[in-house]
């Protein structure tokens, strides 16, 4: 029989093992979990972590490119009027 747990039971086994620096082997005998269980979430929150970085990262990416495209673009207006200027 498969047990679901909560999701801030995941985050509070995840938090002991990664902030108060419990082993797994504590942890998952405090909570009443298997090693395997808490293992998997484990594994699971750094992924999510990691995912996170990236997504964050890609965002970033993407408006820098928008705000190049939106400076490429001043720039050509400026070059016009300057060529506006100088023909008079």
């Amino acid at each position: 029989m498969s047990n679901t747990y909560p999701k801030d039971f995941h985050d509070n086994a995840i938090r002991l093992i990664l902030e108060e620096n419990k082993s797994n082997s504590e942890v998952s005998k405090k909570l009443g979990i298997s090693r395997n269980t808490l293992n998997l979430w484990l594994k699971e929150y750094k992924l999510n972590k990691v995912t996170n970085i990236i997504l964050s990262e890609k965002e970033e990416l993407i408006l820098a490119k928008k705000e190049i495209a939106k400076l490429k673009n001043q720039i050509e207006i400026l070059k016009k009027a300057m060529a506006i200027c100088n023909e008079k």
